[in-house]
């Protein structure tokens, strides 16, 4: 476990003072349960509490961050600073890590699958809106009156007929409006089927750029 003069340091740097007397009553049970003197004074839950009532202002955190330091220091034995899994690797900064970290002592979850629902909650949200802007842009660039017959998915050049993605052949938007050739349209109207809970537009984007 981390010495108490590293307990202190933090405590100064970050409060202004010590809090000598609070890490040293979290850390007593040592004396006589060894290793195991967490299961004691060092429930994220209930001791930051308890240590506020005993020392004061601030204590519940001061109690926090120790909790954490103790349980960082056991992680630095057994994980590198690089998150990696058998298909990805990547480098992130200390501060990242750190919080990371943090997130996962106090909630009980691996750092990888840490990382995997930020990223995934990441590109749910952030997705669809560069797939918006992709999109907008190849609109903006587009001639549909140039390639009248050619399929705009795949390029073939004969047979390529007006698909609407909306289905309503009264809306002659042009953002409504595409050249597909049969074999494409068929593949959307496939795709159509497994994207239910989405707007035929955003299953026409997602299509288009990932299929």
């Amino acid at each position: 476990m981390p010495e108490l003069k590293i307990h202190e340091e933090n405590s100064i740097k970050k409060y202004g003072k010590p809090f000598t007397e609070l890490h040293q009553w979290m850390d007593e049970p040592v004396l006589v349960f060894g290793k195991s003197h967490r299961r004691f004074r060092h429930d994220p839950d209930t001791t930051p509490q308890e240590a506020k009532r005993l020392f004061g202002e601030n204590a519940d955190h001061v109690c926090l961050d120790h909790i954490i330091l103790d349980l960082l220091e056991t992680q630095k034995r057994k994980k590198k600073k690089v998150m990696s899994d058998r298909r990805v690797t990547f480098r992130m900064e200390p501060e990242w890590i750190e919080l990371i970290q943090q997130y996962a002592v106090l909630t009980g979850k691996d750092t990888s699958k840490i990382i995997r629902e930020l990223l995934i909650e990441g590109l749910k949200k952030n997705a669809p809106y560069a797939l918006y802007a992709r999109f907008e842009e190849y609109l903006e660039k587009r001639d549909l009156f140039e390639q009248s017959n050619i399929c705009e998915k795949c390029g073939k050049k004969e047979n390529g007929l007006i698909y609407f993605i909306d289905g309503n052949v009264n809306n002659r938007n042009s953002n409504n409006l595409f050249v597909l050739c049969k074999e494409c349209a068929n593949k959307f109207e496939e795709f159509k089927k497994i994207r239910l809970s989405r707007s035929l537009k955003e299953k026409f984007i997602e299509w288009w750029f990932t299929q």
